[in-house]
């Protein structure tokens, strides 16, 4: 019997650049060796690879080049209801899952896990000691479906978690469920012939840097056995992986290709780790855009490559980015700031967010001069970055509210808006019929426009529930709400059910990255941003820009850049659908007051809120911290370097 096997690729922002399932091994594509390792029990067609976006399809079909197989672009950002729909439109009673580092695994694993399915009679089947990101496992698809239901509220995004989680709070409770779970799992270690110690406990199968260790790994394993059926490449994973690391907790690794001139300059080093892109680099871009580089000698740290880090060099950064995971707390990491620290030599490093401990640790025993900038309402994490620093930059008067909740001097803390280069967002920057063209939204519509990344407290739900009020009032509205994803989260699968509830699907575009903000910002008639707690929504300094009239909540940071009816647009209550959506109405059916409270608002923004204003301020908070005594003494020894 032929089973077909699904293989759901994680969501990835689309500002990163690398794609896990291009990576190759032994010069062949990991997505195609993945295929590979299925296609002995369920044909040439049946696998099915779920993926998230179009733009992603024609990567995919180039590694499956020589093989067929269905490729889908699933709706849900939930693994669990991903391949539980995907069960489902195909009619299958049971399923393969893979995840990309099965090829790993011995290429007869999931035939044999699929035999032990049925022969166990069980639910589903998983496989125990072997590493997550490689493992196989079965499913009946009607259990998937039960899981997807019940579960779909506790932000449980893996069939297997989702199974045990149920499983095992029915038996503490001893309550039945209303779906079987019966399950004897495949045990690895026996079946192959192994001790449990000689199975790695966890791989890592996401970024660039990974593939090294796994080409290093398969290459090894092949040459001790023509056919690594035995699980050769598991164990000699584990035994390089183990030797790695020992190596990596004691000697550093350095950055590589880093000029580092000895000039007269004072140099700093800007550390901001997550590197998506969005309104924290976009602000980082923006104010290093007009920093004065004939006074400071920039350099920029990041983890992975993608638009932020393409953005920093060609505003003439220096940009280190070794493409690994630096927001671990690891000893490696810790290394890695020492090295770092000591070929740069920094007098001033700038945090442009809530950055990993080692780095912030090794600051603590360095004279350097550090800034740390808070633009989040959300200060998790970001005390030892606070208490450490020399000078705070605090985004709105709210965000510095809430530093002070730190024990921390008020004088070290800075409001400095979220900035904007005025000659570039101008009005009229893209003509508004071509830009909705371009971007598939009716050009016939009143559009109101919400920028903001898909998390709980940026109440894409509000937003959602105004548009159906809206809507009413004017029959020609249409929402455009750009929302990247960053990774797997269950608020998106609950924002996509709520628009189903309230029929929105045809007045609604949700577009994912966008290369040029400034294209989308020309679409609208109205920008909203309703957020809870947001520090400063830079999107609406964006739109002020180019004369567009917005409406935002009265919480977090965003309203002390409006003066609600005069300026700008209108600030509404938090979490009040009704009263958002009665101000966009008021705009939308008016011209004349969306005219005048757009230039306004412009006026506003160049006068306050330009970059260069911001980026004269930040460069005379480097200069405060250079006048320390400790910070000049760096600088002489730096200097003579």
């Amino acid at each position: 019997m032929r089973v077909p096997a699904i293989l759901y690729l994680e969501p990835l922002s689309q500002s990163i650049a690398h794609r896990p399932y291009v990576g190759l091994i032994g010069g062949r594509p990991v997505l195609d060796l993945a295929a590979e390792s299925v296609s002995r029990y369920c044909g040439p067609d049946g696998l099915i690879v779920l993926y998230h976006h179009e733009s992603e399809r024609t990567a995919i079909e180039q590694c499956m080049s020589t093989r067929s197989i269905q490729l889908e672009c699933t709706r849900h950002f939930s693994k669990l209801a991903a391949v539980s729909h995907a069960a489902s439109d195909h009619d299958a009673a049971t399923v393969v899952l893979l995840s990309l580092g099965s090829c790993l695994a011995p290429s007869d694993l999931p035939a044999r896990v699929l035999q032990h399915h049925f022969m166990q009679q069980n639910a589903y089947t998983s496989v125990k000691g072997l590493p997550r990101e490689c493992s196989v496992s079965v499913f009946q698809t009607d259990l998937l479906q039960n899981l997807s239901a019940l579960t779909s509220k506790l932000g449980i995004f893996d069939p297997e978690a989702a199974a045990n989680k149920l499983a095992s709070a029915s038996k503490l409770a001893g309550l039945p469920v209303p779906v079987r779970l019966d399950s004897v799992p495949f045990e690895f270690a026996p079946a192959y012939g192994l001790k449990a110690c000689e199975v790695p406990r966890s791989i890592s199968f996401r970024l660039a840097s990974d593939f090294a260790l796994a080409n290093s790994v398969v290459e090894a394993a092949h040459n001790r056995c023509a056919d690594p059926l035995r699980a050769t490449i598991l164990t000699m994973w584990k035994e390089f992986s183990t030797e790695r690391r020992a190596g990596e907790s004691r000697v550093p690794f350095h950055p590589r290709s880093l000029r580092v001139a000895s000039r007269q300059r004072p140099r700093v080093l800007y550390i901001s780790l997550p590197s998506g892109f969005s309104g924290a680099e976009e602000s980082l871009c923006s104010l290093i855009e007009k920093m004065d580089k004939t006074r400071f000698e920039l350099f920029a740290l990041t983890s992975v490559s993608g638009v932020f880090s393409e953005r920093l060099r060609e505003l003439g950064v220096q940009v280190i980015c070794p493409e690994a995971n630096l927001g671990e707390p690891t000893i490696q990491n810790l290394h890695y700031a020492d090295a770092l620290f000591n070929r740069i030599r920094p007098q001033i490093v700038h945090l442009n967010g809530q950055e990993a401990l080692p780095f912030v640790f090794r600051l603590a025993m360095t004279d350097i001069a550090v800034v740390q900038h808070v633009r989040n309402g959300d200060l998790t994490g970001f005390e030892e970055g606070i208490i450490l620093s020399d000078s705070v930059i605090a985004v709105s008067e709210f965000i510095k509210k809430e530093v002070m909740a730190f024990p921390v001097n008020e004088n070290k803390i800075k409001v400095i808006y979220d900035e904007v280069d005025s000659s570039k967002f101008l009005p009229k920057f893209y003509e508004k019929t071509r830009a909705r063209r371009e971007l598939g939204i009716p050009q016939d519509s009143l559009v109101a426009v919400m920028v903001a990344r898909v998390a709980p407290n940026k109440r894409h739900d509000i937003m959602l529930r105004a548009a159906a009020t809206i809507k009413k009032e004017i029959p020609s509205f249409h929402l455009v709400i750009k929302g990247d994803l960053f990774t797997e989260a269950p608020i998106h699968d609950q924002l996509k059910r709520l628009i189903e509830d309230l029929k929105l699907q045809s007045y609604l575009t949700w577009l994912g990255f966008v290369p040029d903000i400034r294209k989308l910002i020309a679409t609208a008639d109205v920008m909203v941003l309703c957020s809870d707690r947001e520090g400063l929504g830079r999107c609406i300094v964006e739109g002020m820009s180019m004369e567009i009239p917005v409406v935002v909540s009265d919480t977090g940071g965003t309203h002390e850049l409006i003066s609600s009816g005069t300026r700008g647009g209108f600030v509404v209550p938090g979490n009040d659908s009704q009263a958002l959506a009665a101000k966009v109405v008021e705009l939308l059916r008016s011209p004349i007051l969306r005219t005048e409270l757009g230039k306004r608002g412009r006026e506003y923004v160049v006068e306050h809120l330009d970059a260069r204003i911001s980026a004269q301020t930040v460069m005379n908070l480097y200069d405060q911290a250079l006048c320390s005594p400790v910070v000049q003494s760096t600088c002489n020894q730096c200097v003579v370097s």
